[in-house]
């Protein structure tokens, strides 16, 4: 086995404090911090993303005795209260009445607030991908009804990523074929159809493995893509990287396009990965089972260009933490302003069945101390309850994990709780918006820099230096862009790209 690093941390459940400190819950959300979808019969979280305007949009499934699963989206305020969305207060659709498999599992906001959710439905899974506007009605742009579906294709939908800009995008759906044997990624064009000429009629197959791609994240400047996953024949996980245009394999990453790691553990899951444009790094999280029998929170950064260990990430590339008790599963991570990470999932280390978790990770692969009690939070809810989803507010003020609460199948509550960070995005630290083609180079430079921003328009560039202050700030017209930053003296800079008001990226820069 690897040397891996582990962490004992404590355990926090907060009932009825005043919730100030990172990792505590807000109180001011739902009831004590705690929002619970007042749905039909028996419901599910699998997916959360925050609106522009900072409200937020789930996605999931409730089941009804006489339909059997309905896939099911909502929208709730800061306040963690349902407000009015679709036509009856929720979007919902039943493609197959009395089938129980139908479920959204994957959700994305463009930048005009537009929302696609995706996911699978009926027996085999057959995948689709809706697109409806910010008030919940379908969008006839898209697919011609707003809904995508495909009985063509035998997919199992875990999720999504989008890239492009908000008026000429791609979105790609990752998952596995029904049988789970297969990792494999589709494509769809901004109207909603097939991109015919990636991997074969638009579904690309990774046969060098069997298993599923659990996330995908996309790296549009290099026109490459980045998938994780594991394999179901073997206790091995791993990251590929690819074509974007086509999928093939990008053979000098890892061994012949692919990282495996093996040999760890008896089992290892990568749920879910993150990648750091500026600095060139692919990490991704899941949870090993360690050989005391317990399953742990497991981590690994990777070098984006060839698939080597980040050794400065962990022990030699490789993170394992542990909450005391037994057995913490990762389902999804996101990345703060400040390059810090958050994992959100369950564990059963506290009173009956599962309960909700999250933590915060330093870029070191080690738990922050400053978060919860040793870096993590565990909220007892009910008897069974698991984070799906993760998302961070607009200002990244607020985490929100969203999953489910209750009893077990098919009784259990969609259920939201909301975390302070006692953090705030300051403005030169905003994020860009994940998938959006906006190309930064050369990097370094000495000169002139050239931005490349795939749209004709008039942007604001704007460069500060690393405790905040504005350097310099020029408006500038055009789809290739050209700041000259010769005045500025050596050092490391971050360069914000913004159109009206709307922030496209933040980079970080090197000037020498």
């Amino acid at each position: 086995m690897k040397a891996i690093v582990t962490s004992i941390l404590s355990i926090v459940i907060l009932v009825g404090i005043q919730a100030q400190d990172p990792g505590e819950l807000d109180l001011t959300f739902g009831i004590n911090g705690i929002s619970r979808l007042p749905l039909n019969f028996s419901n599910n979280i699998e997916t959360i993303s925050v609106l522009p305007d900072d409200h937020i949009i789930t996605g999931g499934q409730y089941f009804e005795e006489d339909y059997g699963s309905v896939c099911v989206s909502a929208k709730l305020d800061e306040n963690g209260t349902m407000i009015n969305y679709g036509s009856t207060g929720t979007v919902e659709h039943n493609f197959n009445p009395g089938v129980e498999s139908e479920c959204i599992y994957a959700s994305q906001i463009l930048p005009n607030g537009k929302i696609i959710l995706a996911g699978h439905q009926s027996t085999p899974a057959n995948v689709f991908v809706m697109q409806l506007l910010s008030d919940g009605t379908f969008d006839a742009s898209f697919s011609g009804d707003g809904i995508f579906t495909d009985d063509s294709f035998s997919f199992k939908v875990n999720n999504i990523e989008i890239f492009g800009d908000e008026t000429n995008y791609t979105i790609a759906v990752c998952g596995t074929d029904n049988g789970y044997d297969i990792p494999q990624i589709i494509m769809l064009n901004q109207e909603g159809y097939v991109v015919s000429g990636f991997g074969t009629g638009g579904l690309y197959q990774m046969t060098e493995h069997d298993g599923e791609f659990l996330d995908i994240v996309i790296d549009p400047a290099n026109s490459c893509f980045y998938g994780c996953g594991y394999e179901w024949l073997s206790p091995d996980a791993f990251v590929s990287k690819h074509q974007l245009s086509t999928g093939t394999l990008i053979e000098e990453f890892g061994t012949n396009g692919i990282y495996t790691f093996s040999g760890l553990s008896s089992h290892i899951r990568t749920e879910t990965m993150l990648m750091n444009e500026a600095a060139n790094l692919i990490t991704a999280f899941g949870y090993l089972l360690h050989p005391d029998g317990d399953n742990d929170i497991f981590g690994i950064r990777l070098n984006a260009s060839d698939g080597t260990l980040d050794e400065t990430f962990g022990i030699g590339g490789f993170s394992s933490l542990r909450i005391p008790g037994q057995d913490e599963f990762i389902e999804d991570a996101v990345s703060q302003g400040d390059e810090k990470y958050y994992v959100g999932g369950h564990t059963f280390s506290v009173g009956d069945g599962a309960d909700f978790m999250v933590g915060r990770i330093l870029n070191n692969g080690y738990a922050d101390p400053s978060f919860g009690s040793g870096g993590f939070t565990v909220v007892d809810i009910d008897n069974h309850d698991q984070v799906k989803s993760i998302a961070l507010s607009n200002d990244e003020s607020k985490l929100y994990a969203g999953g489910m609460s209750g009893y077990g199948n098919p009784y259990y509550t969609g259920t939201i709780a909301c975390f302070h960070t006692g953090y705030t995005v300051g403005i030169a630290e905003k994020k860009s918006e994940p998938g959006l083609i906006c190309r930064v180079y050369p990097n370094p430079a000495n000169e002139i820099i050239t931005i490349e921003t795939g749209n004709e328009d008039t942007y604001t560039i704007e460069v500060y230096d690393l405790a905040g202050k504005l350097l310099k700030s020029e408006t500038l017209f055009g789809e290739n862009l050209h700041l000259n930053v010769s005045g500025i003296h050596e050092g490391m800079y971050l360069l914000n790209v913004i159109s009206g008001n709307k922030f496209i990226k933040s980079s970080k820069i090197i000037i020498q």
